[in-house]
């Protein structure tokens, strides 16, 4: 008794759909650049001299050296972009949180930060 075999398929199966690498290039306008400058500039100050916060200083100093070095579109480690993600979304919060405690002013001014990060968030680290 013969059992015939079947031919050997052409047709591959396909690859995952999902990217192996992602891109974190960023291409920020002027203003976003200059808020996220000043938003790494203040973690950096506050992270200095603190060993226990050695390595968020030390991701924070890279993202502030490429936004400095003029470099279009930036490009960012996984873990420079998720660090920078996440401390913006708990600034926001915080931010939130305090406008519903100050006066009128401030709380315009909270406003416009909490505008502009929502917007940066939104633009650039939606997922």
């Amino acid at each position: 008794m013969k059992t015939k075999s079947k031919p050997l398929s052409t047709k591959s199966k396909p690859l995952s759909t999902k990217p192996l690498f992602k891109n974190y290039d960023f291409s920020f306008d002027k203003n976003d650049k200059k808020i996220i400058t000043t938003f790494c500039k203040q973690v950096v100050s506050q992270t200095t001299g603190k060993s226990d916060l050695a390595p968020m200083n030390r991701i924070f100093q890279g993202i502030l050296d490429k936004l400095s070095s003029g470099a279009d579109p930036i490009k960012l480690t996984k873990e420079e972009k998720s660090r920078l993600a996440e401390q913006i979304k708990s600034n926001l919060i915080h931010i939130q949180k305090e406008s519903t405690k100050v006066w009128f002013f401030k709380k315009w001014l909270y406003k416009s930060l909490i505008n502009q990060y929502k917007r940066i968030l939104s633009q650039h680290f939606e997922d």
